[in-house]
C-alpha cells in the first residue's frame, strides 16, 4: 500500500506522541479539513491493520496508537521501509523526508 506523504508524516506523528489526539488537532497541524484527516486515517487504519491491532480510534476522545515502545519501533521500521523515496522531487519535499526520518529512526542515520 503506497502511503501519501501527509499520511506518512500522520503516523509519525501518532507514533512519537503517548496520549490521544484529535481530528481536529491532526486538521490544524496539517492545515487541512477534518474531512481530510479521516480519510487519511481510513488509510492509515488500513495500513496499521496489516501490521496488528495498533490503532485505536474512540468516538469524541480521538486516535491513538496501542503498543509498547517496541510496537512502535516496529511500526517505525515498518513506516521507514513503505517510504518511496524516488517521488520526492521538491527541495521541501526532501527536507521534510529528512525531518521524518530524523524523526521516527532512534538509532544513527547516514547521509548515504
Amino acid at each position: 500500500m503506497q502511503l501519501s506523504n501527509r499520511q506518512i508524516k500522520i503516523i509519525a506523528r501518532l507514533l512519537t506522541i503517548d496520549s490521544v489526539i484529535t481530528t481536529k488537532k491532526l486538521a490544524d497541524q496539517f492545515n487541512v479539513s477534518i474531512r481530510t484527516i479521516k480519510n487519511d486515517l481510513n488509510v492509515i487504519q488500513e495500513w496499521m491493520t496489516n501490521y496488528g491491532d495498533y490503532y485505536q480510534s474512540k468516538p469524541h476522545a480521538g486516535i491513538w496508537v496501542k503498543g509498547n515502545i517496541e510496537d512502535k519501533e516496529f511500526l517505525k521500521h515498518q513506516l521507514l521501509c513503505s517510504i518511496n523515496y524516488d517521488h520526492v522531487k521538491t527541495p521541501q519535499e526532501r527536507v521534510e523526508q529528512i525531518i521524518l526520518l530524523l524523526t521516527v529512526n532512534s538509532g544513527f542515520i547516514t547521509t548515504q
